[in-house]
C-alpha cells in the first residue's frame, strides 16, 4: 500500500515551536495515522535567548 508522510510546525503561544511528524495510510480498508515523533526546536528557544542579550 502507499504511505503518506505528513510534517507540521507550529509555535505555542509563549513561543515555543514545535514538528509534528505523521504517517497516513489505509489497512483493512481503514484510514489509519500515526504519530512518529513530536519535536521541541530547541535551536528556536537558542535563538529566543540571543535576541534577549
Amino acid at each position: 500500500g502507499k504511505l503518506h508522510l505528513g510534517v507540521d510546525g507550529w509555535s505555542s503561544p509563549n513561543t515555543i515551536s514545535f514538528l509534528g511528524i505523521t504517517l497516513h495510510f489505509q489497512h483493512e480498508g481503514a484510514m489509519r495515522r500515526l504519530i512518529l515523533d513530536f519535536i521541541l526546536q530547541v535551536f528556536a528557544l537558542a535563538f529566543l535567548s540571543l535576541i534577549k542579550c
